[in-house]
């Protein structure tokens, strides 16, 4: 859990990343699915070196959280990645036969780059739940355009500014639910896909804006997004190391009274 969790805490404490995007930009940069959203399954993904298509990978189980994720990512990534699979290692999900699908926006990533993300935050590189994949630029447009995944390429950082956000999926690639990444709580994450489980899809979706993108070089200060996430982790941080050392101290004072 803490090994999962140590991305977050490492984005909390490090320097800020450059990013130039305007804010007009970055005004379309929002997660919202079409009604009946669906992948196109003939799409062609590589896992590792090996090709294979969407309808392959997803036909394995029942239900899958999908993540766009920037495999070389300077925001939030790599922690919404954690926060996954943590809410994935959960006692809360181990009855569900469900996985992780992540999918890289950039092109340029490396089979490299991919096994080194889900080292820093799956772990277990032979758990067949997880499949982090990547593919070509038409067809990250083609899935991204069809589940209403609108993001924006910076060509001066080599960064992407997108939702972060997820998707639960059907095995037949139909959208049931919308989440927030950075708030997949296992309660949350298993209505999600349990839904999926049962093949109901979903009708109007909500709007989810929540940026994954780095700092503003104009003024000097992090995004109003990326504010938000480092406060609200930041809370959580200090909230999770009250909650142990009362632990501590509660345990050290049982073993006094004995």
């Amino acid at each position: 859990m803490m090994r999962r969790l140590l991305p977050i805490l490492l984005l909390l404490l490090a320097g800020p990343a450059s990013a130039a995007l305007a804010p007009a930009a970055l005004d379309g940069v929002a997660l919202e699915p079409p009604p009946g959203a669906a992948l196109p399954l003939n799409t062609s993904l590589q896992v590792g070196e090996q090709n294979a298509s969407l309808r392959a990978i997803l036909a394995a189980r029942p239900a899958w959280l999908l993540v766009f994720a920037d495999y070389t990512c300077a925001g939030v990534c790599g922690p919404a990645l954690g926060i996954a699979a943590s809410a994935f290692s959960s006692p809360d999900m181990q009855d569900l036969d469900a996985g992780l699908l992540v999918i890289g926006l950039d092109p340029k990533d490396t089979a490299a780059d991919a096994a080194r993300m889900r080292a820093e935050t799956w772990g277990n590189a032979a758990d067949p739940r997880a499949v982090f994949a990547r593919t070509d630029k038409a067809s990250v447009a083609k899935l991204t355009e069809a589940v209403g995944y609108r993001y924006r390429y910076d060509s001066e950082t080599d960064q992407f500014a997108h939702p972060a956000a997820a998707l639960s999926i059907t095995r037949e690639g139909r959208v049931v639910r919308p989440l927030g990444a950075l708030a997949l709580m296992p309660n949350t994450l298993r209505k999600a896909l349990v839904e999926a489980s049962g093949g109901h899809a979903g009708g109007l979706f909500e709007r989810i804006s929540l940026r994954c993108y780095s700092f503003d070089p104009a003024r000097g200060v992090y995004t109003a997004d990326i504010v938000l996430v480092l406060r609200a982790l930041g809370v959580a941080t200090l909230l999770g190391l009250a909650l142990l050392l009362a632990l501590l101290m509660r345990r050290t004072a049982g073993k006094e009274a004995v």
